[in-house]
């Protein structure tokens, strides 16, 4: 347990820093787009349990409008399916993907700012919520494995089902954190 901290802040900064790859797959993209709304969601679901009303005004205001590019990248998304295209055909990805990440970031950072360490804890309160936010993490990365060379009208759809699953939930919806 001793090294479990470490690697949890190691997965953390991992997941928080976007390295877009030179082309990008549907199990790349769809894999990060549910990646940035868990975190997103667990971390405004933070702010609204334990911060201040002017916090979750802000974090009303930040998650919103990295919500719209979240919203843009799928809709997008959607039309390049449907095209045939790839991922990476949509010029606007990597902006979209960085303003939204970027907005995600600030929330996070001020959930952080939230969190008290509790040195008697393994791990801490942050640990347990990124503990499963890994969890889902992984089973939703084995769950979208699809080959895209053998995609066909059904294999084109359930890739668009996945992608539009990746929706933000509104902030309004997002229940505060039990902790």
């Amino acid at each position: 347990m001793k090294f479990f901290l470490p690697f949890l802040v190691a997965v953390l900064a991992s997941l928080s820093v976007w390295a877009a790859p030179a082309r990008m797959s549907w199990q790349d993209g769809v894999a990060r787009l549910g990646q940035e709304r868990h975190q997103a969601e667990t971390c405004a679901a933070v702010i609204k349990a334990r911060g201040s009303v002017a916090m979750i005004d802000n974090a009303l205001m930040t998650y919103s409008g990295a919500k719209a590019e979240i919203d843009g990248i799928i809709a997008g998304l959607v039309v390049a399916l449907a095209k045939d295209d790839e991922p990476g055909s949509l010029s606007s990805l990597n902006p979209r993907l960085e303003r939204a990440t970027a907005g995600r970031e600030s929330l996070c950072r001020t959930a952080r700012s939230l969190l008290a360490p509790d040195p008697g804890a393994k791990g801490g309160e942050l640990a347990a919520i990124v503990e499963g936010v890994v969890g889902s993490l992984i089973d939703a990365a084995r769950a979208l494995i699809i080959d895209s060379r053998e995609r066909d009208a059904q294999t084109r759809k359930t890739i668009q089902n996945q992608i539009e699953a990746q929706a933000w939930a509104p902030f309004d919806a997002i229940v505060p954190a039990r902790l």
